[in-house]
């Protein structure tokens, strides 16, 4: 025998001694599966298998006092099912009938061959392999349906052309408020419960599962004349051996609190976005007068004063541009696309004034991203180079293995305050808004990067912008 761990207690039962103890070396050569225990009399095997968790019986017919078939009818009384072989040395049709009536699982005739154990050891192991099997697809099938009972989803499979329900669990009554005995009787009578506008949407996604393709829907159900609710339902092809379509399944749940809360959050958006507009356009007009008279005033008098007012007017607008574009667009990002980063920043100072600043782009690579919504990030940073370092700043890009970075030759942000300069109110600058950085940070996290604010090579303030997918 090799080191396989022996799985079935196979309990052999024969007045003769030695006649037992071949059985039961014969069958553990037969298979390293067997851990074998002997009786010589039923009452001794009653005693075994009443202290012993034993997969199988076999058994001699012709013994004294008490014989193989009372063995046997003790054992059924107790256990309808567990594999009992009986293994006699006289076969006889009466004997056979008699242990058939009795409920043996199995008869075999003794032949006086090493043959025959290889014979058993197929029997047996047949007979409790699929006793274990059952027992497992049984508890299987016990778990799935409490977990079925107790799901707040309605759990459904039907034939692949949904004319006959082969599962459905309580949860559609609740659900649907319909009757699954009815279901059962006319299987598409779900339908009637669906709301009339979204039952062609309904049968077209029917259609296309049925056709093999996987769907998800969201409709609304009449569950009674007062309640309309939205639910949300997945279906998926069930196929066989062969690649066809032969069910149907999936579930279908609730959602009517979260359909509510997205209009809510839709309505309130577009509040946002007409407040927005309308106080930029407020606020603009009044600015437009402050500039032209402060920029008259400048024409006609020489004061510091004026043109710190002129600053000041010019600050208040970048600022109703970034708070308008930032609750209208918010910080969503579209269809990504692969991008050479040098060709973005090219196109990002564009949008900055640099004057004496520089920009050298050391090394390049191709990013997936959302296009004008990196140029957005870069555009922020240089101006925030600018206003922070000075119009002189010499501004580098390069990359880094999993993303890039920009760094200035600037003074730098203080080691304590850089886990804050991406809130919305942060800013060192006398004309800073607070909004440019914060910006970046979001549409960097929509790409589901990470941006930090680090010391730069000589000194100055470097961002690091990491989790990039590039191709170099």
């Amino acid at each position: 025998m090799n080191d396989t761990i022996s799985d079935v207690l196979v309990l052999c039962v024969d007045d003769d001694a030695e006649l037992v103890s071949l059985l039961a070396g014969g069958l553990e050569r037969e298979s390293d599966r067997f851990d074998v225990m002997t009786a010589t009399n039923v009452d001794a095997a009653l005693e075994t298998y009443r202290t012993t968790d034993v997969d199988c019986i076999v058994s001699d017919y012709h013994m004294p006092a008490r014989n193989g078939v009372e063995l046997l009818e003790v054992v059924r009384a107790h256990d309808p099912k567990l594999p009992f072989v009986m293994y006699t040395r006289t076969g006889s049709e009466a004997v056979a009938s008699e242990s058939i009536r009795a409920g043996v699982t199995d008869y075999v005739v003794r032949r006086a061959t090493d043959e025959q154990y290889g014979l058993l050891t197929e029997r047996i192991l047949t007979h409790v392999d699929g006793r274990r099997s059952e027992r497992q697809a049984s508890r299987t099938d016990r778990t799935l349906r409490a977990l079925s009972a107790a799901a707040d989803e309605v759990l459904f499979m039907f034939s692949a052309d949904w004319s006959e329900l082969q599962f459905i669990n309580d949860a559609y009554e609740t659900v649907f408020g319909g009757s699954v005995d009815r279901l059962r009787a006319a299987p598409r009578s779900f339908l009637t419960h669906v709301y009339p506008e979204d039952v062609d949407r309904v049968t077209g996604a029917m259609e296309r599962v049925s056709g093999g393709h996987p769907q998800q829907i969201e409709f609304r159900i009449d569950r009674s004349a007062d309640i309309r609710i939205w639910v949300e339902s997945r279906c998926k092809p069930v196929r066989n051996g062969s690649g066809d379509v032969e069910s149907v399944a999936g579930f279908t749940r609730e959602v009517t609190e979260r359909k509510h809360r997205e209009q809510e959050l839709e309505d309130r958006n577009e509040t946002l976005d007409q407040f927005a507009a309308t106080v930029a356009h407020d606020l603009r007009n009044p600015l437009a007068v402050a500039d032209a008279k402060l920029k008259l005033a400048r024409a006609e008098t020489d004061s510091e004063h004026i043109d710190d007012g002129i600053e000041a007017v010019d600050r208040m607008s970048r600022l109703i541009d970034e708070l308008l574009a930032l609750a209208k667009e918010g910080i969503a990002i579209d269809e990504r696309s692969r991008v050479d980063l040098r060709e973005v920043v090219e196109a990002s100072i564009e949008d900055v004034i640099m004057t004496d600043a520089t920009c050298t782009v050391e090394e390049t690579a191709r990013i997936s991203c959302d296009p004008p919504r990196l140029r957005e990030v870069l555009t922020n940073l240089f101006r925030n180079a600018i206003d922070h370092a000075g119009g002189s700043v010499d501004v580098t890009v390069g990359l880094l293995d999993d993303g890039f970075y920009l760094e200035d030759d600037g003074t730098g942000i203080p080691a304590d305050e850089r886990d804050q300069v991406f809130e919305h109110s942060y800013t060192t600058a006398a004309d800073g808004t607070g909004v440019g950085l914060f910006i970046i940070e979001q549409i960097v996290d929509a790409h589901d990067w990470t941006i930090e604010a680090v010391a730069g090579t000589d000194g100055g303030a470097r961002f690091e912008v990491t989790g990039v997918d590039l191709a170099v």
